[in-house]
């Protein structure tokens, strides 16, 4: 009995995380979302990733969206732990002067062709292309820098985030979530929050309607069965990798795992976001 209270508290908490970690996303987003002159004066006042090496969520909140900017970029492979690794060593030691936000926003211009010329990823994620794109981006923000005196002394500043404006953020990122499925056919994590956001509004029923439960009770069997395949096939040449696949394995097997909640939602959300292409819908909200 103590040993399911403990899972079930670790569970609690994981899912707890990646709420932290969705919310963490959905703000960078937003904040990229400006021009590049304006990204760069806010992005003074956002702390530097050699600040927050002591923040809990740091790590996970760089893999995951690391994970995103490698689906949008067309990625199709998963990151070997190894390489994931390699790649977080980077970004926190050559890279730690940069901000989460440059992170995400570099990418995005090179998505976007802003940059001179295009690097080819061949299919591989790794700190290689990553460090070609990052040493891009810091000659991109010196010359925008120079030419636009950008400095800390013209910073923005930026009033309190109102609660009018909390929710146009959520309503931005559900449509920029919703174009980018239209775009890849692809909903990348962290993805809860859109889910969560759209039951609040009404726009998906929630499971509490007992003609609904028998669905939902579906979708989550469906969830588990997938991460079981999904986690078998998994290996590492890490002991300790090897040890955390087998104890999210177990996790999964028991459905202790906020991951089968999290794939469910994600399921779901796939179906209601088909609907809405059928239905010719250009956004949600």
């Amino acid at each position: 009995m103590e040993n399911n209270h403990y899972r079930i508290d670790t569970a609690a908490l994981q899912v707890q995380q990646e709420i932290r970690v969705s919310d963490s996303i959905a703000i960078i987003e937003q904040k990229c979302m400006l021009a590049p002159v304006q990204f760069l004066k806010s992005n003074l006042d956002n702390k530097k990733l050699r600040e927050r090496t002591t923040e809990p969520d740091i790590k996970i909140t760089i893999g995951t969206m690391l994970i995103k900017i490698g689906t949008l970029a067309g990625i199709k492979n998963e990151i070997d732990s190894l390489v994931g690794q390699d790649i977080m060593r980077m970004i926190l030691t050559t890279y730690a002067d940069l901000t989460l936000e440059e992170i995400y926003k570099a990418f995005e211009l090179e998505r976007y062709g802003s940059f001179e010329d295009k690097t080819e990823h061949f299919q591989l994620f790794n700190a290689d292309y990553i460090a070609k794109i990052l040493k891009k981006y810091k000659n991109w923000k010196l010359n925008m820098k120079m030419n636009h005196d950008i400095s800390k002394n013209s910073t923005l500043q930026l009033a309190a985030v109102t609660e009018g404006q909390k929710e146009q953020i959520l309503i931005d990122g559900v449509n920029r979530v919703f174009q980018e499925y239209q775009e890849t056919n692809t909903i990348s994590d962290p993805s809860e929050y859109i889910f969560d956001f759209l039951v609040e509004k009404g726009k998906i029923k929630n499971s509490n309607n007992p003609k609904l439960l028998e669905y939902y009770q579906l979708k989550l069997q469906q969830a588990k069965t997938e991460l079981s395949k999904e986690q078998s096939k998994k290996t590492s040449t890490d002991k300790l990798e090897r040890q955390r696949i087998k104890v999210d394995m177990e996790q999964i097997v028991a459905g202790y795992s906020p991951k089968i909640i999290i794939r469910a939602k994600r399921n779901i959300l796939k179906e209601y976001f088909d609907k809405q292409i059928s239905l010719k819908a250009e956004k949600i909200i």
